[in-house]
């Protein structure tokens, strides 16, 4: 399990880079076809393309980041442990 852990962000950090490699050069070539003036819907198709790359790895980490606090949220108790050394008599139990 820890080596998942430990894979994982590694992974998840590869792959964000790769989209923004791939999203910035549709986003080029989108310009590029746009100063040609030759096809409007080939600049169309690949500036969204671009931008798709682009925000889609921010999509993929804001995911990753709810479904680690979901997870962690309901495998923690609620509750406050006390301080190491002190006593855990002295503590009074909300009623």
């Amino acid at each position: 399990m820890n080596v998942v852990h430990g894979v994982m962000p590694v992974v998840s950090m590869i792959f964000s880079l790769i989209c923004v490699v791939f999203g910035v050069y549709f986003i080029l070539k989108a310009l590029w076809t746009l100063r040609e003036g030759k096809n409007e819907r080939l600049f169309i198709v690949r500036a969204f393309v671009g931008i798709l790359l682009l925000v889609l790895p921010s999509l993929i980490m804001a995911l990753q980041l709810f479904v680690v606090s979901s997870t962690i949220s309901r495998t923690q108790s609620m509750t406050i442990p006390p301080l190491p050394g002190s006593n855990s008599s002295s503590f009074t139990q909300p009623q």
